[in-house]
């Protein structure tokens, strides 16, 4: 590798491959430094060009979104109706009048190296019930599967899935340890799965004024900002990673992540509220989601002001057991009104009023990343890095 001039010119310019592997490696965005190696992040910001070709007002559908981990693993605004702005370096939703008709779509493939695909397949087994022990028999082995592999009991009247780890042998599950659990009234379901599920996502948002906010309490009182279900499904019905929504009841953003109900359902999920302080309604904030294996699932919400506290607002309950529906194929969707949840009934139906208001946000970049089990970074030590980048952006490129 040497410097040489370029012809016709007096600026030197790098020529040949560098060799020198102890160079610090150059990030389209500084916040993977820190991911995973091997494993496919989804990063995008609306600022940065490399990712957002765009790059202004044209809220063209289909617009690619640029991975900035560059892989290839890409997105696309999708905007069917020629709804919404770009305005303050993000998406605005004042005016969206329909559910699902404007947000960013990532790409599948963070999803499923969260799930472990390509870790293992094929592995079924049963159980039967004596008492209130269920005795597993593996009735497929599979293959692929890693150390990384457990087993979830769920239904039978258990009130959540239990996590148990099987035996794997040259990448087959052999054996399921025996449960026994007083819930038990018939012989529960047994899922494989192939990972542990850990992540760590990050968005950009503008929240809603106060006055804005959701009150509508169909639907349990959601208003979604983030899900991978499909566009006209919800958690409760279609494989998701997680659910973001505005809740109405105490005005709080609602994290629900989706694990198997009783009856082996989508119907239930471990949730987390975080409450908004009164300087965040209307304002820019950070929101971070994180599974992890010893730091448990936890949100933060954290305002991008200078004036803001580097500590921010933060919520953790236990890591809690694996989804055993398969989430992998699904896409990441950013959007305020994305999902069954923004309204009542109806396909691509038209908000109300009181929807239309809550929409009444931006949405500006977002990242959701697979965590290694064994070498997990740290959430919210990433989190705040990536904010004190954000909050020293010039004014051009600052989210607003």
């Amino acid at each position: 590798m040497a410097l040489t001039l370029a012809p016709g010119s007096t600026d030197q310019v790098l020529t040949g491959q560098a060799t020198d592997t102890t160079l610090p490696i150059a990030y389209e965005d500084d916040g993977l430094e820190g991911a995973a190696a091997g494993l496919r992040s989804f990063y995008h910001d609306l600022v940065n060009a490399s990712s957002w070709p765009a790059s202004g007002p044209a809220l063209t559908n289909g617009t690619v979104l640029k991975n900035l981990d560059l892989s290839g693993n890409d997105g696309a605004l999708v905007n069917p109706n020629g709804e919404g702005a770009f305005n303050g370096n993000g998406l605005d939703f004042t005016g969206v009048t329909k559910r699902s008709s404007l947000y960013l779509r990532g790409s599948s493939a963070p999803l499923a190296d969260i799930r472990g695909s390509g870790l293992g397949s094929g592995a079924t087994a049963t159980a039967s019930l004596s008492g209130t022990t269920a005795t597993a028999s593996v009735t497929a082995g599979g293959t692929g599967y890693t150390s990384q592999a457990r087993a979830l009991y769920y239904g039978g009247g258990l009130p959540s899935p239990v996590t148990v780890t099987p035996t794997v042998t040259s990448g087959a599950i052999t054996a399921i340890p025996a449960l026994t659990n007083a819930a038990l009234t018939s012989a529960p379901s047994i899922a494989i799965i192939p990972k542990r599920q850990f992540f760590f996502a990050e968005l950009w948002v503008k929240l809603p004024s106060a006055a804005n906010w959701t009150s509508d309490t169909s639907n349990g009182g959601y208003f979604p900002i983030f899900q991978c279900a499909d566009e006209n499904k919800a958690v409760i019905d279609d494989p998701d990673l997680f659910l973001l929504a505005e809740f109405a009841a105490g005005q709080v953003l609602r994290l629900r992540r989706q694990i198997a109900g009783a009856t082996g359902t989508y119907s239930a999920g471990d949730s987390i509220d975080i409450a908004p302080g009164a300087g965040d309604y209307g304002s820019v904030c950070q929101i971070g989601v994180w599974r992890h294996p010893t730091l448990g699932f936890g949100a933060q919400l954290h305002r991008l002001d200078s004036a803001a506290p580097i500590v921010a607002a933060s919520v953790v309950t236990a890591t809690g057991a694996e989804n055993p529906f398969d989430f992998s194929p699904k896409t990441p969707k950013f959007g305020f009104g994305v999902g069954e949840y923004a309204l009542t009934s109806g396909t691509g139906g038209t908000f109300s009023a009181g929807q239309a208001n809550a929409a009444k946000g931006r949405c500006y970049a977002f990242n959701i990343e697979p965590l290694d089990p064994a070498t997990p970074r740290d959430p919210v030590a990433a989190l705040l890095a990536s904010w004190k980048r954000k909050l020293a952006r010039p004014a051009s490129f600052a989210f607003s």
